[in-house]
């Protein structure tokens, strides 16, 4: 599976993520590492320039990725692990 970009509403899954064997990574994560991506298009442009899944709860960024045939996963407020890997098993077989 491809890795995972989290959006920065969802601080501290990533860290969850790669503990249940996923590559994973937040926004915030990112911006500590010194990437300057502080808005939506940045961040869509990453996610697809890195072959990574998007996960957001922001329509705006969820519709970019839709347009432009990006992976991305659409989330409520507070989604379950298990509610997430499920929405990724749609992924699975991504090169």
């Amino acid at each position: 599976m491809r890795p995972l970009l989290f959006d920065e509403m969802y601080e501290g899954k990533s860290k969850e993520f790669r503990q249940l064997g996923y590559q994973a990574m937040s926004v915030r994560e990112l911006r500590d590492m010194g990437l300057q991506i502080k808005h939506d298009f940045s961040i869509i442009k990453y996610t697809d320039e890195n072959k990574m899944i998007l996960l957001t709860r922001d329509k705006e960024s969820y519709g970019g990725c839709m347009e432009n045939q990006i992976p991305c996963v659409e989330l409520g407020e507070n989604p379950s692990n298990d509610d997430i890997a499920a929405k990724l098993e749609k992924f699975k077989d991504l090169p």
